[in-house]
């Protein structure tokens, strides 16, 4: 049985042989006496190829300054040394990286032991790594898109892009540690709740439409792109923004000019029209100036100016709707209803040598878009059309409500479901196969080069998908016409009540003070006659200066209209006279939309808009509501 000195020598020589590290050793000048087999296994030199050879000469020159220095600091008895990494050349010429710890031999042997343990596929995963990291950075900062990277749960910015930098006007070390809602990105809790449920239900965003907003509070309109990633036990979002902020603004004044173009388109039909109104208004204006003791005549008459008034009242409102620059503002209505309601104005487009039909089939299904957006879609549609039959035909209008399938759904990338279907033919002679292929490119046109500019039906388009729907062009080579259709997502709002104006009953207001600020006399000397006839006491005004003469008086009424000679409006006269008397109420007149006015305007109790033209009996039972406190639907 072996003693315990030749059982250590033999469990020694095993594990020196066995272990997968290299041992080897070295004299105090880097000479190499011994080595073991994973030497050869590892590097490929036999032991009698390296003994009595320096092992310097197997690491790179541009590691050997580092490899000196640490055989230096062992051999001068420094402990727990760290090992270094160097390149070591294999006998195949190719260099390795090996990782090397050296001891200093103690007792009658002199030297050190290195321990060199082979680690080249472990830097070139950390080299990869790197290299991977450093792209991304690359990539992440040299993109244009709005990039940044956070924590899912708590909103932290962990990384910002130099895009992100430069369009937020955050730096980054600003933005590091803070939240989205830290620096009001969203600018508001309904913007960012939409980004929220739109994440949270689908698990990712896909050019999704939402605003930023910048340090100097500046909007960016941005289509925005968003992804969980998971790396080991860490979760975060990657989110970034395509800003179109300028792309916006440009569709906007295309569609300005569009909105221009079709009313150029109009101007003549208008002409024709409103003379035809004035003709009436002034012949039985002048009959029922006759001395006449035929009172059902001049009843006749009166009815007759009524009504012309009150139809060019209704044009100028379609007009100055449909040329208004206004935000998207969508609202649930019956489509069928809509159409009809137009119909005056696209029979005054289209001419009399058009028959006009409107079909209606839609089980009374309402949708939710944009109704001026919808306006101005329908006269580019019906102005195609007219020019598309010079010789006069037939243009016909049909509604009909109809279930989409999936299949179909995804063929057209919108959502399937009960949808409103408007089909807009004529009985022109169609167009070519390539004319449809190229309808809703921007500029494209079939017309001369004053026939108009082409973006007509790209604006119809853009609206259709914008509401959620589809428009397609279906045309017979054999002169059957052309088949403009829309589709349009059902809306299930229900009803909403409506009051009969009519049946309001109209109480004298006597002993009630009213200001009246108008700076048209005739317009004035009718509102005046209005006020009068509910028993009103009326002081009048026709600018800014005739109000300042009438200060020190108290109202318990302010009429005036918005737009007042020398820039001021009615609200700066309201804001004036009710620092004064805070209980006054106010009421503002004006022939342009309401977006005249500001939202601010119309926040405080008491203070009503009304649109011009208006009857006696609106403008009346403003006034009532006004001065009793009633609720008033502005």
């Amino acid at each position: 049985m072996p003693d315990n000195q030749e059982l250590s020598s033999s469990l020694y020589r095993t594990l020196v042989d066995n272990v997968r590290d290299v041992i080897t050793l070295i004299d105090n000048n880097g000479v190499m006496n011994f080595h073991n087999p994973s030497f050869e296994r590892q590097f490929g030199y036999s032991p009698e190829e390296l003994v009595g050879t320096n092992v310097f000469d197997l690491v790179h020159r541009e590691d050997i300054s580092d490899a000196i220095l640490a055989l230096e600091r062992v051999t001068q008895g420094y402990k727990d040394e760290p090992p270094i990494i160097v390149r070591f050349l294999h006998k195949d010429k190719a260099w390795r990286s090996v990782e090397v710890a050296g001891q200093l031999l103690e007792g009658e042997s002199s030297g050190l032991v290195l321990i060199t343990r082979d680690i080249t596929e472990q830097q070139e995963i950390l080299s990869a790594l790197r290299l991977s990291e450093e792209s991304f950075q690359a990539a992440f900062n040299a993109t244009s898109a709005i990039s940044a990277i956070s924590v899912p749960g708590s909103g932290e910015f962990l990384d910002v892009n130099k895009a992100w930098i430069e369009a937020m006007g955050w730096s980054r070390e600003e933005s590091i540690g803070k939240t989205a809602n830290e620096l009001n990105i969203w600018g508001s809790t309904e913007n960012r709740s939409r980004v929220i449920d739109e994440l949270a239900g689908r698990g990712n965003l896909r050019q999704f439409k939402s605003e930023l907003f910048s340090r100097s509070g500046e909007r960016r309109v941005v289509l925005l792109d968003a992804e969980y990633l998971h790396l080991k036990d860490h979760s975060m979002m990657f989110i970034s923004g395509i800003d179109i902020t300028e792309r916006e603004e440009i569709e906007e004044q295309l569609r300005q000019s569009q909105k221009l173009e079709s009313i150029g388109q109009l101007t003549g039909g208008i002409a024709h029209d409103f003379n035809n109104l004035l003709s009436v208004i002034l012949g039985h204006a002048e009959l029922a100036s006759i001395d006449t003791a035929n009172k059902s005549d001049v009843d006749k008459s009166l009815s007759a100016i009524r009504k012309s008034a009150e139809i060019g009242a209704k044009l100028i409102q379609q007009l100055l709707a449909f040329s208004r620059k206004q935000k998207l503002s969508p609202e649930a209505f019956n489509l069928s209803d809509r159409i009809l309601a137009l119909r005056p104005m696209l029979e005054t487009t289209l001419g009399k040598d058009i028959d006009l039909q409107i079909i209606t089939d839609d089980d009374g299904w309402r949708c939710r878009l944009d109704p001026t957006q919808l306006e101005s879609a329908v006269l580019n549609m019906v102005i195609n059309s007219r020019d598309a039959m010079p010789d006069g035909g037939q243009l016909q209008f049909k509604v009909t409500s109809t279930k989409l399938g999936l299949r179909q759904a995804q063929m057209w990338s919108i959502q399937a479901g009960d949808y409103l279907q408007l089909d807009i033919k004529d009985s022109g002679s169609g167009m070519q196969p390539d004319s449809i292929e190229h309808a809703f490119e921007p500029f494209f046109t079939t017309k001369q080069s004053t026939g108009g500019s082409g973006l007509g039906l790209s604006m119809v388009f853009g609206f259709t998908k914008q509401s959620g729907g589809h428009v397609s062009i279906f045309s017979d080579r054999s002169g059957s016409g052309t088949t403009i259709s829309l589709l349009l997502p059902r809306s299930l709002e229900v009803d909403q009540p409506i009051l009969d104006g009519d049946t309001t009953q109209i109480h004298e207001q006597k002993g009630r003070r009213v200001l009246l600020v108008e700076d048209n006399e005739d317009v004035r000397a009718l509102i005046l006659m209005f006020l009068r006839s509910l028993k009103l006491e009326v002081a009048e005004a026709g600018c800014a200066e005739d109000v300042e003469k009438l200060k020190g008086h108290t109202f318990d009424l302010l009429v005036s209209d918005v737009m007042l000679p020398g820039g001021v409006k009615g609200p700066d006269i309201a804001r004036e006279l009710r620092s004064e008397q805070p209980g006054m109420a106010v009421l503002y007149m004006s022939g342009f939309q309401q977006e005249a006015l500001s939202p601010e305007d119309l926040e405080h109790d008491n203070v009503a808009f009304l649109q011009k033209p208006f009857a006696r009996k609106d403008f009346s039972s403003k006034i009532e509501m006004l001065l009793n406190g009633l609720d008033l639907q502005v």
